[in-house]
């Protein structure tokens, strides 16, 4: 009998450490998809669409998981969210590949909706949340006002206009509360604990790294939140290794921040998969001139321990190939601060 009891003991005990070992694994791959922009041009980029997906769906390995990073449609018509289920979602999905999503500013694009991100949660699902894929941990955000009920565009007459409400189209709005839920996620053992820490949105962070419209510091409604300095600040003091967003379409090398603290992190621009030419190269057959290449593909990101592994897939049917520094790189994350 105590032979028994200790034979069961020992494989208990067994089974307890292999788990435990498996759970520290940090070896996988996964896929960015960006700004498909469903809905514009759907005759000529559906066939890219399906591409794109064939691809990831027979990559080896098999992505975990995809993260489309906003502007998934072109505007917040229903019928545009069902294409985009129907053509990129539900396929990765059947693949058994997790299909996670935040929301750009085209997803509020509406002259008639205006209740826009409502139309997102019933499609898509929430607007901002955390998860783990072996030990890296992924803070997906949202850079649209939660609290404003739709669209910019032609409105009604009688309709009340926050404050900033001209300047919707271009987005990086993040409010008082789900800038709380951002830093009790970063405080959350799961944060801690990790690997690596990622953290997405569909706009920059950093507003000198690629331009244009950036995470800013007041809401929709005018109220000074500090949004984007603390979310800069906070990179710092939780460790996060890499900003990942898009909005921007093109090619842009990833640039490292580095702080005072010696706490480095990488912020890197995924560009758009289907908005075409868009990256500036000198034209080697005209002299002065300039030829523009990339947007119609994908992002693979090959993660092993706290090193992580990059390269721009652009498809076949896009008809050439980009040559340039933002192929591919790689990317080693500091040591980890006590705090």
């Amino acid at each position: 009998m105590k032979l028994r009891l200790l034979a069961m003991l020992l494989v208990a005990t067994l089974a307890t450490v292999t788990s435990l070992a498996l759970a520290q694994e940090n070896n996988f791959r996964f896929v960015i998809i960006s700004d498909a922009h469903v809905g514009k041009k759907d005759e000529a980029n559906k066939r890219r669409y399906l591409e794109i997906v064939a691809e990831i769906t027979n990559s080896i390995p098999k992505p975990r998981a995809v993260f489309s990073t906003g502007d998934l449609v072109d505007n917040c018509r229903e019928e545009n969210y069902d294409n985009y289920i129907a053509w990129i979602q539900n396929p990765i999905e059947a693949a058994g590949i997790k299909h996670y999503a935040i929301p750009g500013n085209h997803e509020v694009a509406s002259s008639t909706n205006f209740n826009a991100l409502g139309v997102w949660i019933k499609k898509m699902g929430p607007l901002y949340q955390a998860v783990t894929i072996e030990n890296t941990r992924f803070i997906l955000t949202c850079g649209m006002p939660e609290n404003f009920a739709g669209g910019y565009g032609t409105r009604p007459a009688t309709s009340k206009l926050p404050p900033k409400a001209a300047g919707i189209g271009q987005g990086g709005f993040i409010e008082s509360n789900q800038l709380a839920w951002i830093q009790r996620e970063l405080e959350s053992p799961a944060a801690r604990q990790a690997d690596l820490l990622i953290i997405m949105n569909h706009f920059p962070l950093w507003p000198v790294d690629f331009g244009g419209y950036q995470i800013q510091d007041d809401d929709i409604w005018g109220n000074h939140t500090q949004a984007g300095t603390l979310l800069r600040q906070w990179v710092d003091d939780y460790n996060v290794d890499i900003f990942m967003c898009g909005h921007r379409h093109f090619q842009a090398p990833p640039v490292t921040q580095e702080y005072p603290s010696g706490h480095k992190a990488l912020h890197v621009l995924s560009e758009s998969a289907i908005m075409g030419a868009s990256f500036k190269f000198p034209d080697p057959k005209r002299e002065g001139k300039t030829r523009y290449y990339g947007g119609f593909g994908y992002e693979i990101y090959d993660v092993n321990g706290n090193k992580v592994s990059h390269v721009r897939k652009t498809i076949k049917s896009a008809g050439f190939s980009v040559v340039g520094p933002t192929n591919q790189f790689d990317f080693t994350a500091s040591p980890k601060k006590k705090r």
